[in-house]
């Protein structure tokens, strides 16, 4: 989704973890179909202390030369966060953007004990 007005946004995703501060990837320039193929990890919580903690949120934005627009989010329920198989990539593929006109995100969430 175009943020700009050449046509292009300068994309970042934004992840909240359950009892953690946002975590940022890097920006993607001039890009409408960015892959950042980054890892966010939150360590030494079970799935079920992860689902008591609250949702994980993943918000899309706009870097600009001064601050950033957003530009959409999901948030995967912490519902979800109980049921995750240990070691077995869950995937989320092209989930709508809540607030985005028209945009989709896909990642993976992997529940790995501390000795994987």
């Amino acid at each position: 989704m175009s943020a700009d007005k050449n046509g292009k946004s300068d994309p970042f995703v934004e992840v909240t973890l359950p009892g953690e501060k946002p975590k940022r990837s890097r920006v993607i320039k001039e890009s409408l179909s960015p892959v950042w193929d980054e890892r966010f990890r939150l360590a030494g919580k079970t799935p079920e202390e992860l689902m008591a903690l609250g949702p994980i949120s993943l918000a899309v934005f706009d870097k600009d030369a001064v601050g950033a627009d957003k530009l959409g989010s999901f948030t995967v329920p912490p519902e979800q966060l109980g049921s995750l198989p240990l070691g077995s990539a869950v995937k989320f593929s092209n989930k709508v953007l809540t607030g985005a006109a028209h945009g989709a995100i896909s990642f993976d969430l992997i529940f790995e004990t501390d000795a994987a």
